[in-house]
């Protein structure tokens, strides 16, 4: 590899992939926009950290997808497994697969920007799209386990194209394994007991089908203690939507008798009630599509729901431009390289403690739940508290430069001791002192 203060390495993937630029980076995997050498195209190439089964599992499924190149699902190019060569970083044989770039984003973030929901007509739209694609997968025994708003991209045209595989399963018997999206999450994903993850799907789809049409969720967390969750446990029809028609009302939302009957049954804490796609895709809520298209007014929908994403394209190009940074700052604390957030960042001078709940900034005293990689915050925190105070820092030092201290309580709750892919939940204290 090249010295650094010299010329640059050309970076690249298995030889034959030259890498742009880094897009993101996650717990598992970085994401770079690459070409092929002698193309001109470009493409995103996800680059896996480490092996493990569910790697294997993530490729074996992109591996089969690629054989049908679905409309509605991200086109895998290739998977692969070859040297990766970076700047300043030592070369490794890592897992690779090569997908279209698709540079427009995720939905969630279209909804996040236009601080709202699409409607029941343009989501219904485009939630049949997505509905195709799940029911695609689903024929071939693929069950995605983490559908939402954020793992579906837009092409160039705005077809919503289904991504993040990581978490996906062949349904060859039922599932156990604790995974997904916390708050999204069905009940009965639990670490213990096993569970159909058809079913799981659905109930996905339901939290992302309110989200898409309100720009709210349909509840905070699937548990007991939730508010709503609990007229939902109870079967409470009634009860559900009056309490979540407050919210609506306050903007200025009306949800029709067919939305509630579809998200209801969805949604259901039964998973045996819940609908299959089929049945999803046939229920009276959609009729107003078929309608549509009779009246061949179906065109001129699809091109408003084009010409809304296009006009929150710019704004979510700098939303992700942000995203992006945040993330690939906080990746920089991997092995050989250094930590990703500096000191001045993180601790200013001459602050008093101040006791609110706040969003993660330092400036504050922070209480906050919610998983963190460690490989993002904590380690390189715990690094910098050793550093500096040793291993018993309850007391700090009047002569050291950095002013605080960290508690660290282990969460009780026992699903979350079940999970390779989520650490266990944490409640940090930082404290700044003047």
């Amino acid at each position: 590899m090249e010295e650094v203060g010299k010329h640059k390495t050309e970076e690249k993937i298995d030889s034959k992939y030259i890498i742009k630029e880094k897009l993101g980076s996650g717990g598992q995997a970085n994401v770079f926009l690459v070409t092929k050498k002698g193309e001109d195209k470009e493409y995103a190439a996800k680059v896996f950290k480490k092996d493990g089964d569910s790697i294997d599992i993530e490729i074996k499924i992109l591996d089969e997808l690629k054989k049908y190149n679905n409309q509605y699902i991200i086109k895998i190019i290739e998977t692969g497994k070859g040297e990766v060569v970076r700047n300043n970083r030592e070369t490794k044989i890592m897992k690779y697969f090569i997908m279209e770039n698709y540079p427009n984003g995720n939905i969630f973030d279209y909804i996040y920007c236009k601080k709202g929901g699409l409607g029941e007509l343009h989501s219904k739209i485009l939630f049949q799209k997505i509905l195709k694609g799940i029911e695609f997968c689903h024929e071939h025994n693929i069950c995605h386990r983490d559908i939402k708003l954020e793992n579906i991209l837009l092409d160039d045209k705005y077809i919503p194209k289904i991504c993040d595989f990581g978490l996906s399963s062949f349904k060859t018997e039922d599932d156990v394994d604790y995974g997904g999206t916390k708050q999204y999450k069905p009940p009965e994903i639990n670490g213990k007991n096993k569970y159909d993850c058809i079913k799981v799907d659905i109930f996905y789809l339901a939290s992302a089908l309110m989200i898409l049409t309100t720009g709210l969720p349909g509840f905070l967390k699937p548990k007991e203690k939730d508010y709503f969750f609990t007229e939902i446990i109870n079967e409470d029809f009634d009860s559900y939507w009056t309490k979540v028609d407050v919210q609506m009302d306050a903007r200025g939302i009306k949800l029709s008798k067919e939305f509630k009957d579809l998200y209801f049954k969805m949604i259901s804490i039964k998973p045996e009630k819940r609908p299959n796609i089929q049945k999803i895709l046939n229920d009276p809520w959609f009729k107003e599509i078929d309608d549509l298209k009779n009246k061949k007014s179906f065109d001129k929908c699809e091109n408003e729901i084009c010409e809304l994403f296009s006009s929150l394209r710019e704004e979510v190009k700098n939303f992700n431009k942000k995203k992006m940074e945040t993330n690939n700052k906080k990746s920089e604390c991997a092995a050989n390289n250094n930590r990703s957030i500096s000191e001045e960042s993180i601790f200013s001078p001459n602050i008093k403690p101040t006791y609110i709940n706040t969003p993660l900034n330092v400036n504050n005293c922070i209480n906050i739940k919610g998983y963190l990689n460690p490989v993002y915050f904590m380690n390189d925190l715990y690094k910098m508290i050793s550093d500096n105070f040793g291993d018993d820092y309850s007391l700090i030092p009047d002569d050291k430069n950095l002013k605080f201290k960290i508690n660290l309580t282990e969460d009780t709750d026992d699903e979350n001791k079940n999970s390779d892919n989520e650490i266990l939940k944490l409640s940090i204290l930082v404290k700044l002192y003047k």
